[in-house]
């Protein structure tokens, strides 16, 4: 069951923080996580851009002593920001008995002043903040990934989502980060096997709603854009709190709507951002946002040389010009593209 309701809080302004994204492309240590502790030599390793723990029992030690491994990095960079967040995407078919001991994915957010500490099964999961506080347990789906996220608004208001659905929303017991702060996250089997799959985590500065700005660095930028693109499901498809940056409209979703004005708002480099091809318009060949006598010379060019095409107007799709839809850029869609012109 999913609780409370998160209040709806404006950020004006915040440090200028890049965030640390962990993608999980490579192992933790190569991406600058210290190792508190692997303990028993489980196996780890990539596999498509996915950090995989296989978590066994240990020979020779009894139960809750199963394989451990656990990472951590230090905050000092985003002490004392206004908004902070942290969000994480990770599947494990470790069984809800395991959550008592820790066993299946843990990620905790701690620094001197409070704790956030939250344990994953394959179809529960937990937030403790501290032993005189209570805790959040929530039901998930198994056999699938799920995505969490902690926002934290100095010492006004914490929330805590899975898969853009409030779990939990309060009052902090400080703000977050202060002093001593550190991100940990560790697999972990106490008295069954399992594994554990962690597809990114990621931290950081919250950025700005409304402002493209995801990595708050003060531009919006071919950084950004990939986050953009990221949280483009389309109209009607809600993206989440973790998408509100590129939300210009408020509407819940990211749609191409909101690729217009991320657009107007864009600093580069480059120039001009590649459009993403859900926001395309059929005949658009110069990418201006209209179809009109502009888009002749392009159209010309896309047809005779894609490759100067590519070269003039290389934030474009040459797909603009597939006028007929059947896949091509070619003489068949000349007709198409004059009836498109004349609005007939």
């Amino acid at each position: 069951m999913f609780h409370g309701m998160i209040l709806a809080l404006a950020v004006s302004s915040q440090a200028l923080e890049q965030v640390f994204l962990y993608e999980c492309a490579e192992p933790p240590v190569a991406a600058g996580w210290d190792v508190i502790q692997v303990w028993c030599d489980p196996a780890q390793w990539v596999e498509a851009s996915w950090f995989n723990q296989r978590l066994e029992l240990c020979p020779g030690y009894p139960p809750p002593n199963g394989q451990t491994a656990s990472y951590r990095r230090g905050l000092a960079d985003f002490v004392g920001a206004p908004a902070f967040f942290v969000e994480w995407r990770v599947q494990t078919d470790a069984p809800r008995s395991e959550i008592v001991w820790g066993g299946g994915a843990i990620l905790a957010a701690a620094d001197e002043m409070s704790a956030y500490s939250f344990y994953v099964t394959s179809n529960q999961a937990k937030l403790i903040r501290a032993n005189w506080l209570p805790i959040i347990i929530v039901d998930i789906a198994t056999d699938a990934p799920h995505t969490y996220r902690l926002e934290v608004f100095g010492s006004a208001q914490y929330a805590w989502y899975i898969d853009g659905l409030v779990a939990d929303v309060g009052v902090p017991v400080a703000s977050f980060p202060l002093g001593n702060a550190e991100i940990s996250w560790t697999g972990r089997s106490a008295y069954f096997p399992n594994t554990t799959r962690w597809d990114y985590i990621r931290y950081g500065t919250l950025p700005i709603d409304a402002s493209g700005d995801y990595n708050s660095d003060g531009s919006v930028d071919e950084f950004d854009l990939s986050f953009f693109v990221e949280c483009l499901l389309g109209e009607g498809v809600p993206s989440g709190p973790g998408c509100r940056f590129a939300d210009f409209d408020a509407d819940g979703d990211t749609d191409c709507d909101d690729w217009v004005s991320f657009r107007a708002h864009w600093t580069g480099p480059p120039a001009m951002p590649p459009i993403p091809p859900p926001c395309a318009i059929v005949g658009d060949t110069n990418c201006d946002g209209a179809v009109n006598v502009l888009d002749i010379n392009p159209f010309i060019l896309a047809l005779s040389d894609p490759a100067a095409y590519a070269a003039a107007y290389p934030t474009c799709e040459i797909a603009n010009g597939d006028v007929n839809g059947d896949g091509n850029v070619d003489v068949l869609d000349i007709n198409p593209f004059v009836a498109l012109l004349s609005g007939t």
